[in-house]
Formats: C-alpha cells, sequence, structure tokens
C-alpha cells in the first residue's frame, strides 16, 4: 500500500495557545492505492458452487476537514470530518467446481 495526503490550513480561531481554546482548520484530501492484495473467495457463482482466487487492486480518496487544536509538548488534537470514494479493480475467476455440475454451460453455450 502506498498513501498520502495534502492538507491547506485555512482558518486559525481563537488566540490562546491551551487546549480547546484555539483551533487550526484545514481542508485536504488523503488518497492510498492498495495493489495486488490476494484473495480467495468460496460461495455461488450463478447458483453453482465455486472456489477460486486472484488479487485485488483498490484505490481511496476521501475530500475532508479537520480541526485541530494544540494539547502542549508539541501534540495536538484532531477532528476530520469527510466523504470519499473506491474504486476496485478485482482480478482472478472463480473456478467452479466441475465435479459437481455436469454438462453445466457458460453464457456463450458451450458446453463444459
Amino acid at each position: 500500500m502506498i498513501g498520502g495526503s495534502l492538507f491547506y490550513d485555512f482558518a486559525r480561531v481563537g488566540a490562546t495557545p491551551a487546549p480547546f481554546q484555539s483551533f487550526v482548520l484545514s481542508a485536504g484530501v488523503v488518497t492510498d492505492y492498495v495493489y495486488g492484495a490476494g484473495m480467495h473467495w468460496q460461495g455461488g457463482c450463478g447458483g453453482f458452487p465455486c472456489d477460486g482466487s486472484g488479487s485485488l487492486n483498490e484505490w481511496n480518496v476521501i475530500g475532508e476537514l479537520k480541526a485541530a487544536t494544540p494539547l502542549g509538548g508539541g501534540n495536538t488534537l484532531n477532528g476530520y470530518i469527510g466523504a470519499g470514494a473506491a474504486i476496485f479493480w478485482p482480478s482472478g475467476h472463480p473456478n467452479r467446481r466441475h465435479d459437481q455440475l455436469p454438462g453445466e454451460r457458460d453464457r456463450a453455450g458451450r458446453a463444459h
């Protein structure tokens, strides 16, 4: 997995550097990409039992608003709210259990 974030501080509220008496408000984007996460599945494939494996690629992007208040000692307490999207690219194929499915047909009408 690889990812990162970018934030822009757009406002400061309060002048006292004490917890909950001043805040920095920020807007930003957080993204990460997961490549080739191996997976195994079992279950039904069009009503027939199947068992297979493959991998999953995933890209996540979230827009966020952040409020940060100082705690002292160089630490801050941060609160986030955001919304985003995830895009998935699965690969691999389910393997049907042919010993349990004699005479099945796929969508092209080819007999197995």
